[in-house]
């Protein structure tokens, strides 16, 4: 195998720790070898304002420049009110040029075509997530089991970043009710097992592939 199958196959068996190790986090896996994830995380979490589910589910895909060139992708396949978590329909520019567009429709039933035009559109509820440890902050050192990790403190609401969101109803909400978060509090791990998760060393990287670090569009979160 080569070097990205190896890597493959060790975030597999990291990902089958964690499942051990936590009553909160299972997964599925969709190929072989081992390169996209459904992650189910049973923590509760907010779907809307005074909404809530116990039940959340990502898709994390790790493509071809993964760990080197490129970070794990993202997606969460269910709602989710988050300051860093949404779907483009859920971002403010994106709803202010949807208004604009209703706008601007010289009557009703073009404005019913633009409605209708949007709600077909897929990728308008594709709901994206900013993370620093998968935008500026990647590395190869960093492990699948730590981002699950960190995916489910931000469901539970023990991380989130209001400076910069994609959800700005959800972070004026965030603000609003600082005193009632963590809406979760439950460790995703016994302590001893978050302790241990594994950031691979170092000395199992390429001599060349020190301190790599890209560039993303999200805040720090």
């Amino acid at each position: 195998m080569g070097d990205r199958e190896d890597r493959l196959y060790a975030e597999l068996e990291r990902m089958n720790d964690l499942r051990h190790q936590s009553g909160f986090i299972d997964f599925e896996v969709k190929s072989d070898p081992p390169e996209e994830y459904t992650v189910i995380f049973t923590c509760r979490g907010m779907v809307d304002i005074d909404e809530y589910a116990n039940q959340h589910v990502a898709r994390i895909y790790l493509p071809a420049g993964f760990p080197y060139e490129e970070a794990p992708r993202v997606l969460f396949l269910t709602p989710s009110f988050h300051p860093n978590i949404a779907a483009l329909i859920q971002m403010t520019p994106i709803q202010a040029k949807i208004q604009d567009l209703l706008r601007r429709a010289p009557d009703e039933d073009a404005r019913r075509r633009v409605k209708e035009k949007i709600l077909a559109d897929e990728d308008m509820f594709l709901v994206k997530v900013c993370l620093d440890t998968l935008d500026e902050n990647w590395s190869p050192a960093i492990t699948l089991d730590r981002i699950c990790i960190e995916l489910g403190e931000m469901i539970q609401y023990k991380r989130y970043n209001v400076d910069s969101p994609l959800n700005q109803m959800a972070a004026m909400w965030a603000v609003a009710n600082a005193h009632k978060l963590p809406i979760d509090s439950r460790s995703l791990l016994d302590l001893r097992a978050l302790a241990g998760i594994r950031i691979l060393e170092q000395s199992e990287l390429g001599p060349d592939d020190f301190d790599v670090r890209f560039a993303g569009e999200g805040r720090r979160v």
